[in-house]
């Protein structure tokens, strides 16, 4: 797959980028975009950049997160660092939505078994009729 430009002056998010984000179906795919999207970078680019936007440092969601505040904080202390780091702050907001996005939608097997699971699943009036099915196999 070739790599679009990531950073384009215009305002906007490259849209391929931002469809490879919504195409994520995982926490893991997120922050793999995000390496690849850092990494794309071009040196000069890179250059106008705090040292810490490295791909090489983004190894989970929450390093995604913490990359997004830094440069939040970078952006409200100086004007002339926020035309420099908008576009990659719009994507790495982006990203860090799209984990939380994924994050509310996974559940574990812990969250079944010790939660309410009519959270999970509605209750209709098969659910009582598929719970005595289920004990009756169980014994």
């Amino acid at each position: 797959m070739e790599l679009a430009p990531a950073l384009r002056d215009t305002g906007r998010m490259n849209p391929i980028w931002h469809d490879e984000l919504e195409a994520a179906h995982s926490v893991e795919e997120t922050v793999a975009s995000v390496q690849r999207y850092l990494s794309s970078l071009s040196l000069h680019d890179m250059d106008r950049l705090p040292r810490y936007c490295d791909a090489r440092k983004v190894r989970c969601d929450d390093d995604v997160d913490d990359l997004t505040f830094k440069l939040s904080q970078l952006r409200a202390q100086d004007a002339t660092a926020q035309a420099a780091v908008s576009d990659v702050f719009g994507f790495l907001l982006h990203a860090s939505l799209r984990i939380s996005r994924l994050n509310r939608q996974r559940v574990t097997l812990l969250d079944v078994l010790t939660t309410d699971l009519s959270r999970l699943v509605p209750f209709n009036g098969q659910g009582m009729k598929s719970e005595i099915k289920f004990q009756y196999l169980w014994k």
